[in-house]
């Protein structure tokens, strides 16, 4: 993952830009389970493409991890008004990661 997170950072120097990049890192940092900075390179996602429908997924459900569930849930649904067909994905990926959420207490 470290060796990952050096190229995206070495993309993002060359063009930061590069909306898929910052969702890629962002989704690393969710698994290294670094939330504030994994939200924060989701919302740099969306800024330089408001249309791109995971990283508001992602965002979504970092923000569920920090017990933000409204954020969490205006995500959802921003995700799913760029996308209906994405619900059914959406929703398992809720669920596991709520089952996620219930082993670590």
């Amino acid at each position: 993952m470290d060796s990952a997170l050096a190229d995206y950072n070495q993309a993002l120097k060359l063009n930061p830009r590069l909306d898929k990049i910052w969702f890629n890192r962002g989704t690393l940092w969710k698994a290294k389970e670094n939330l504030r900075q994994a939200e924060a390179d989701l919302t740099q996602a969306i800024a330089c493409n408001p249309r791109l429908t995971h990283a508001y997924a992602q965002r979504g459900l970092v923000r569920l991890l920090q017990g933000r569930a409204a954020e969490a849930q205006a995500d959802f649904d921003r995700c799913l008004e760029l996308d209906k067909d994405l619900k059914e994905s959406l929703e398992r990926l809720i669920i596991a990661e709520r089952a996620k959420m219930s082993a670590n207490k």
